[in-house]
């Protein structure tokens, strides 16, 4: 009897690296994944797959050292900064990454937010408007709040031309505030 290569068996050590790529496969923001599951009968809060992109460009007075860190977060509308609130999906970009792009008098790093980022439970569902809010850290420690400069966008689910710009006490892309009248 003649065995072509097919009919072989698989080395033992071959068969259960194959068996843990295919266990990983799902955790990639790219690729072939589960379907997702049907959406939710409210369009404002659907369980679509999560799919942002976008550049966030820090100002030239924010990347002398490169140091640190920037932490790209969707939140829903209004809950950014909110005690116990939680954002929907998060990402962190160091500062000595070679990804970011040195521009005139900018540092530019495009991003993007995907189902491999989900924070807290992730059968929740997106909302129909998320705020996309980049922090700049320049000690890139988690605990420490000193230095820190945001900047932020709005964006719908599929979004792929988000730009958010953080310079020193800006915060772009947010509406104004509107004043009231006779007050």
């Amino acid at each position: 009897m003649v065995r072509t290569a097919s009919a072989l068996p698989m080395p033992r050590t071959r068969h259960l690296a194959l068996l843990g790529l295919a266990a990983l496969a799902p955790l990639g923001c790219g690729g072939s994944q589960a379907p997702a599951p049907a959406p939710l009968a409210d369009p404002a809060n659907s369980r679509e797959p999560a799919t942002l992109a976008g550049k966030v460009e820090l100002s030239a007075e924010l990347t002398g050292e490169r140091r640190g860190s920037v932490t790209i977060q969707a939140w829903g509308e209004g809950e950014a900064g909110r005690a116990g609130a939680e954002p929907y999906l998060s990402r962190i970009y160091a500062m000595d990454d070679p990804d970011w792009l040195p521009g005139d008098s900018t540092l530019a790093h495009y991003f993007g937010l995907c189902e491999a980022d989900r924070v807290g439970d992730p059968a929740r569902g997106l909302p129909g408007e998320l705020e996309i809010e980049a922090n700049f850290d320049p000690d890139g420690l988690p605990g420490t709040r000193e230095g820190v400069e945001r900047g932020r966008a709005r964006a719908r689910n599929g979004a792929t031309d988000i730009e958010i710009t953080i310079s020193p006490r800006s915060e772009t892309a947010k509406p104004a505030v509107p004043r009231k009248q006779g007050g």
